[in-house]
C-alpha cells in the first residue's frame, strides 16, 4: 500500500439518478431473463458505461510506468475488463 501513494491517480464522479438507472436495468432484465435466463447488474451497467467511454477517449486508457527510472504514460491499445458472475 505504501507504494501506491507514489503512483498518480486520477479521479472523475458523476452523479446520475439511481432511479434512471434502476430503471433501464428492470427493462434489459424483461428482456433477457426469458431469452437467455440471465440477469444484468449494476456493475455490468458501470462496467459497460466504462468499456463504452475508453472507446471514445482512448487517451484516458494509459497506464503509468517507470523507463530506466524516468516516469512515463503508456498507451494501451486494448480494452480488458471482465466480470464473473456466481
Amino acid at each position: 500500500m505504501e507504494a501506491s501513494l507514489s503512483l498518480p491517480t486520477a479521479t472523475s464522479l458523476r452523479t446520475i439518478p439511481v432511479k434512471v438507472l434502476e430503471e433501464n436495468r428492470r427493462l434489459l432484465n424483461q428482456h433477457l431473463g426469458p431469452v437467455a435466463g440471465r440477469k444484468i447488474s449494476f456493475t455490468h451497467l458501470i462496467a459497460w458505461a466504462v468499456v463504452r467511454a475508453l472507446q471514445e477517449h482512448p487517451a484516458i486508457n494509459a497506464a503509468f510506468t517507470r523507463i530506466d527510472g524516468v516516469p512515463h504514460r503508456s498507451a494501451r491499445p486494448d480494452i480488458n475488463i471482465a466480470l464473473r458472475s456466481i
